[in-house]
């Protein structure tokens, strides 16, 4: 296996609702590889602990720059 940690943060309340159902089809080792959060204010922990605070953008409690700026920088008209 790759994958170390998959953390979905924003998840939509229908998704949350499915993930019990989906996580049985799992193997139970993947599953538990998996996060899910309802909100960014949620996961704030969950991230810290996998990822620099200098890397999480600001919207999702780190120190980098916001995820709107960085797409409004990687957007294809600013190219």
């Amino acid at each position: 296996e790759t994958m170390n940690k998959m953390v979905i943060v924003n998840a939509p309340r229908f998704f949350s609702a499915t993930w019990t159902i989906i996580k049985g089809f799992l193997d139970a080792r993947t599953a538990a590889k998996i996060e899910l959060f309802s909100s960014s204010s949620a996961a704030e922990k969950c991230l810290k602990e996998l990822i620099d605070v200098d890397q999480i953008p600001v919207d999702y409690g780190g120190t980098a720059e916001s995820t709107d700026d960085t797409m409004a920088r990687m957007s294809p008209d600013k190219l």
